[in-house]
């Protein structure tokens, strides 16, 4: 079993075939919040994914080990894939950071730019494959295991390329933004019309 996104092994000048393995951490540092309870934390949760802010929050409040990330590691969900949530951690802070033992996190990189292996991440047939190969009941029982990672490979052009590719698709995001907002825009003016 394996996610070959490659498709042939031809591949554009400089580019290579990366397997994800080759970027997931295999083993985190582990923090308990027990140990320094007076400690101030950037925590990256779960639920906290959805606000694209990371929680600052004093080790007293948490209720589990958590585990250290660095500025520039990708985290992706291991809770329900179906819902694609990928995350890279910033600094919004100075306080360490740390994440739900819940994210798998692949380390920063200098071959590897964060950005454009949050898009690859969040490919749907990333995506779909993690929720065909995640085990539980279903919904938000459902967990994928980090070695489901090392089945998948993918196409990484050189640096350069990745920040033209990233800068392509945010640009795309963007006029996106613009159409939802005059839409948004249009919809209130009609209402306003009506009434």
């Amino acid at each position: 079993m394996e996610l070959n996104l490659v498709g042939s092994d031809k591949l554009p000048k400089g580019w290579v075939k990366l397997c994800l393995k080759d970027v997931r951490r295999g083993r985190s540092t582990t923090f308990n919040p027990a140990r320094d309870p007076n400690a101030t934390l950037e925590l990256y949760s779960v639920p906290s994914h959805e606000t694209g802010k990371p929680e600052i929050v004093r080790s007293s409040e948490i209720g589990s080990s958590k585990q250290y990330v660095g500025v520039g590691d990708v985290l992706l969900s291991k809770i329900n894939p179906r819902l694609n949530r990928s995350w890279v951690v910033g600094n919004h802070s100075n306080h360490p950071k740390i994440a739900s033992t819940e994210w798998i996190v692949f380390e920063k990189n200098k071959a590897v730019l964060s950005s454009f292996l949050q898009y690859v991440l969040t490919d749907f047939r990333i995506r779909d494959y993690l929720s065909h190969n995640a085990s539980g009941v279903g919904g938000s029982l459902t967990r994928v295991k980090p070695s489901l990672m090392d089945t998948i490979f993918i196409g990484l052009p050189p640096v350069d390329e990745q920040h033209r590719l990233v800068a392509k698709i945010e640009a795309l995001f963007s006029e996106l933004d613009k159409g939802c907002l005059l839409y948004t825009s249009d919809a209130a003016d009609e209402e306003d019309s009506v009434d």
